[in-house]
């Protein structure tokens, strides 16, 4: 003779998945940080659509954005052993950044 509880409905596997999404602050960071490079990413293209922007210029400027984001987005999501094993993919960031904004300086010096 089966028991029934008032009130008790069996969750489905995606109910259990977004709760365990939800739980991980890692993964939330994550997430709000990636929301923040989006919206900071559309309020640029707003402001450099207004003034005459060369393509190099928003190249740059985008390029820097998406570096930064992803790289906090990862960092906030890996722990410490993975964050170890990364660091050459921080490293290769930071020089594709430091090349960039270099190479603005080198044409605003000619």
């Amino acid at each position: 003779m089966e028991k029934k509880v008032q009130g008790f409905e069996p969750q489905s596997a995606g109910d259990y998945f977004i709760v365990h999404l939800a739980s991980n602050i890692a993964m939330v960071l994550s997430v709000l940080i990636l929301i923040v490079g989006i919206v900071a990413l559309v309020l640029q293209f707003r402001a450099l659509k207004g003034i005459s922007a060369t393509p190099s210029d928003i190249l740059r400027t985008s390029a820097v954005t998406l570096i930064v984001t992803f790289s906090l987005a990862m960092a906030t999501f890996l722990d410490h052993e993975d964050l170890k094993s990364a660091a050459p993919v921080f490293g290769i960031f930071g020089t594709i950044a430091g090349y960039l904004l270099g190479s603005a300086q080198g044409q605003k010096t000619e």
